[in-house]
C-alpha cells in the first residue's frame, strides 16, 4: 500500500479553508464526546462543519484526509506539526490506526455527527484501535469511510478483531503480515515456525511500510504477553522469543531504526525485553547497541551471557535472580544509551570480576554450622563467595537481621563482592516480603530500593494497589519518589492496568516532578471516566507548551468545573487563535455558571487579534442606532470581565475607549471600578 507523499515544511502550506475545516471538525469531535445526539450545540457544530465541507467538495469529487503520526495530509500537503489542535487530531487518529478518511459529496449532518461521535468517544489509547474494526464500523456511512492503517489483505477471517491482551490472535496477525499467502485460519498459520516468519521478514528489506506494520504488531504482542504473563502467554512468549533470535542482527537493527528517535526506540525495547526469554534479550541488547552507536564492553557482554545462561538453566531463586538481574541491566543500558551515555568507566573493574566468576551458583539447602553473620564476615574478609555464604544470607533474613546483613555487605572491601551479594539480596521477592511486615521496616525497605532502582517498581505498585488509607498511599509514593527520575518511565506499563485510585496516585506523583522524562502519554487519560485521573492528565498536558493549545480546547468542554478552571488559568497566560475561538463559544454556553463564563471572557481579552476589542465591546454595550446613543448592557459577571479585559489590554483601541468612557459613567460602582483596573499600554 503506497503511503501519501508529505510535503516538507519548506513546501506549500495547506489552504486556509482546509485548515479551518479540520480545526472545526476537531472541535466537533470534542463536543460529540460531551453532548448527547440531538443536542442543539452539537447540531450547530455539525452544521458549521458541513457548510465548510460542502464548500470544499464543490470543487472536487472527494476529500481524502491522510493521517501521519503528528500531521494530517490533504492534496499531498501536510499540516503544520506544531499546530496544537491539528497535531492532537492527527495523533488521536494515528493511535487508532486510521490511515485516511474519505468524504464524498452528499454527506449529511447526521453522518457527520455519527462520525464525530465514533471518533470522539472511542478510547484514545492503542488498546482497541478503531483501525482493527470491521466494515460495520469503518464503512457504516454512505458518504464517509475510515481506512485502516494496514494491508487490506490482512484482516482476520469472519471479521474477527483483535484485543491487545489476545496474544495468540496477535501472533496470528504477525504471521499474516509476514506470510500473507498462507491460509488465514487453521493450524498452518497458528503454528507457523518462527524461523519461517523470520525469513519472510528478512526478505522485505527496504519495504518501510511492511516493517512499520511488523513493529506495531510486535509491540502490541509484547504488551499482551506482559499483561497476561505466566502460563497464559507462555506459548506465545516462546514463539516471539524464537522469532527474535532467528532474525539476523541486520534485520533487528533495521526494525529498531524504524522506532524513530531514541525515546520511542527505548519504549519499544522496554516492552519487548519484558516479553521474551533471556537469550532473546541478549540479541536485542546487541542490536540496540549498534543502532544507538554504542559498544557493549567485553566484560559486560560476558556478565550478560552468564546471567542469561543462569536464568535459562538454573532453578528456583537462582534462575529468578539471574533473570531479573539480566533484564534490569539491559534496561539500564538502554536508558543510558537513550541519554547518549556510554558504560561508565568506574564500573569496568566490577564488571570484569563479575564476568570472571559465577556469583549465582549456590546451593539453597546447605546448613549454616555457626552464626550466619560470622560466616558472612569471614567470606568478605578473604574475598571469597563460598557455598556456605548463601545459606548464611538466607538465615540472617529469616531471623529478621536484614539491617545487619546490609551493613556487612556495604562494608565488603571488594566492589565486585558488594555487587554480587546485593544482586542476591535486593530482589523483588525479598522486597515484597519486607513490605508485608508489621511494623513496617521503613529503613530496610529504603535501602533495598536504593539498590534495586526501577526493579522495585512492580513490587511497590502492587503494594500501593493493596492499600486505601491516605497515609500509607503517601508512604509508597514517597518510596517510588526515592528512586528518582528513572521511575517515571518504569511506571508507564502499570498505568493501564492498575485501579483508578492507584492510577490517580501515580499521576499525582508524576505531576510533582514535571522535569522527569516519561514515555507516558497524558492524552490517553484526558477522557478517563474518573475525574481525578482526568484532572491529573490534563494538568500534565497543560505543562507542555507543544500540547497546551490542543489540551485547552479539549478541557474547556469537560463536564468537571475544576478541569475547566485549570484550562482557563492556562489560557490567561497564553490564548492562541484556535483556543480563543473555542472560548468565545463557551462564553455563551448557558451550561456554565456565570463565574466560569466570566473567566472565559477574561482569557479571550488577552488574545491579541484585531477582532478581540470588537468582541469585548459587544458584550458590554448596545451600539448606537439612529438617534439612540450606545447604552450599557445589564451588569453581569461576564460584563464586568469584559470591561476589565478592555481596561487591561485594549484601553487605547477606539472600541476600547468607547467602552471605558461609557462604563465610567455607569451608576453601578462595580462597573466603574472595573474601568480602573491597571491598564497596559493604553
Amino acid at each position: 500500500m503506497e503511503g501519501p507523499s508529505v510535503t516538507t515544511a519548506a513546501g506549500p502550506t495547506l489552504p486556509k479553508e482546509l485548515v479551518d475545516l479540520l480545526v472545526e471538525f476537531s472541535v466537533g469531535m470534542v463536543k460529540a464526546a460531551i453532548y448527547p445526539p440531538g443536542h442543539p450545540i452539537l447540531d450547530t457544530v455539525s452544521t458549521g462543519v458541513l457548510g465548510r465541507l460542502n464548500a470544499v467538495l464543490a470543487t472536487r469529487p472527494a476529500l481524502v484526509i491522510g493521517v501521519a503520526p503528528m500531521q494530517l495530509i490533504v492534496d499531498a500537503i501536510a499540516t503544520d506539526p506544531n499546530h496544537p489542535v491539528l497535531r492532537a487530531l492527527a495523533t488521536r487518529l494515528h493511535q487508532h490506526q486510521i490511515g485516511s478518511i474519505r468524504i464524498t459529496p452528499g454527506v449529511t449532518v447526521d453522518e457527520l455527527e455519527r462520525l464525530m461521535q465514533t471518533l470522539g468517544t472511542a478510547g484514545s489509547g492503542i488498546d482497541r484501535p478503531l483501525g482493527l474494526e470491521g466494515p460495520d464500523v469503518l464503512a457504516q456511512w454512505p458518504h464517509l469511510r475510515l481506512m485502516a492503517l494496514s494491508f487490506s489483505s490482512l484482516a482476520l477471517a469472519d471479521g474477527e478483531t483483535l484485543s491487545i491482551d489476545d496474544a495468540e490472535a496477535l501472533w496470528i496477525r504477525l504471521v499474516q503480515i509476514a506470510l500473507p499467502d498462507l491460509a488465514v485460519s487453521g493450524t498452518e498459520i497458528e503454528h507457523a515456525l518462527p524461523a519461517t516468519v523470520a525469513e519472510a521478514i528478512e526478505r522485505h528489506e527496504g519495504d518501510t511500510e511492511y516493517d512499520q506494520t511488523v513493529m506495531i504488531v510486535l509491540y502490541q504482542l509484547s504488551m499482551a504477553i506482559n499483561t497476561r504473563g505466566g502460563r497464559d502467554a507462555s506459548g506465545t512468549r516462546l514463539r516471539v522469543s524464537a522469532l527474535v533470535q532467528k532474525l539476523g542482527q541486520r534485520t533487528l537493527e533495521r526494525l529498531l531504526h524504524l522506532g524513530g528517535d531514541a525515546t520511542r526506540r527505548r519504549r519499544f525495547l522496554q516492552e519487548v525485553v519484558g516479553a521474551v526469554t533471556t537469550n532473546a534479550v541478549l540479541a536485542l541488547a546487541v542490536a540496540a547497541a549498534t543502532v544507538s552507536q554504542q559498544t557493549i564492553s567485553t566484560a559486560m557482554r560476558g556478565m550478560l551471557s552468564k546471567l542469561a545462561s543462569q536464568a535459562e538453566e538454573g532453578t528456583g531463586d537462582q534462575a529468578a535472580i539471574a533473570d531479573v538481574a539480566l533484564r534490569q541491566q539491559v534496561t539500564e543500558l538502554i536508558e543510558r544509551w537513550t541519554r547518549g551515555e556510554t558504560d561508565p568507566s568506574v564500573y569496568r573493574a566490577a564488571l570484569d570480576r563479575l564476568a570472571a566468576r559465577d556469583p549465582m551458583a549456590r546451593p539453597t539447602d546447605e546448613a549454616t554450622p555457626v552464626e550466619p553473620s560470622r560466616v558472612l564476615a569471614i567470606g568478605l574478609e578473604i574475598e571469597t563467595l563460598g557455598s556456605s555464604m548463601w545459606p548464611a544470607i538466607d538465615e540472617m533474613i529469616t531471623r529478621g537481621e536484614i539491617e545487619g546483613l546490609m551493613d556487612l555487605v556495604d562494608q565488603a572491601p571488594a566492589a565486585w563482592m558488594r555487587d554480587a551479594l546485593w544482586a542476591a539480596i535486593a530482589t523483588p521477592a525479598r522486597l515484597d516480603a519486607l513490605t508485608r511486615r508489621h511494623p513496617f521496616p521503613h529503613r530496610s525497605v529504603e535501602r533495598l530500593i536504593t539498590r534495586m532502582g526501577i526493579a522495585a517498581v512492580p513490587v511497590l505498585v502492587d503494594a500501593l494497589e493493596a492499600v486505601t488509607d491516605p497515609a500509607t498511599i503517601e508512604r509508597y509514593l514517597g518510596l517510588l519518589e526515592q528512586i528518582g527520575a528513572p521511575v517515571a518511565r518504569a511506571l508507564v506499563p502499570h498505568l493501564t492496568i492498575v485501579r483508578w485510585t492507584t492510577l490517580r496516585s501515580l499521576l499525582v506523583l508524576l505531576g510533582r516532578h514535571p522535569t522527569w522524562t516519561s514515555a507516558y502519554d497524558p492524552g490517553a487519560f484526558s477522557t478517563h471516566p474518573d475525574v481525578g485521573v482526568r484532572r491529573e492528565a490534563i494538568r500534565e498536558l497543560l505543562r507542555d507548551a507543544r500540547q497546551q493549545g490542543a489540551t485547552m480546547a479539549w478541557a474547556f468542554v469537560d463536564p468537571d468545573e475544576t478541569i475547566v478552571r485549570l484550562s482557563l488559568a492556562a489560557a490567561m497566560g497564553h490564548c492562541p487563535r484556535e483556543v480563543a475561538s473555542v472560548l468565545k463559544v463557551r462564553a455563551d454556553d448557558e451550561l456554565l455558571r456565570p463565574e466560569m463564563r466570566a473567566l472565559a471572557v477574561r482569557a479571550v481579552a488577552g488574545h491579541t487579534a484585531p477582532e478581540t476589542p470588537i468582541w469585548l465591546a459587544s458584550r458590554v454595550m448596545r451600539p448606537a442606532r439612529l438617534l439612540r446613543r450606545a447604552t450599557l448592557l445589564p451588569t453581569t459577571p461576564e460584563l464586568l470581565a469584559a470591561v476589565e479585559g478592555v481596561a487591561v489590554h485594549w484601553g487605547s483601541h477606539p472600541a476600547g475607549r468607547e467602552v471605558l468612557t461609557l462604563a465610567a459613567m455607569s451608576n453601578d460602582p462595580a462597573v466603574r471600578a472595573a474601568t480602573m483596573v491597571r491598564r497596559r499600554g493604553g
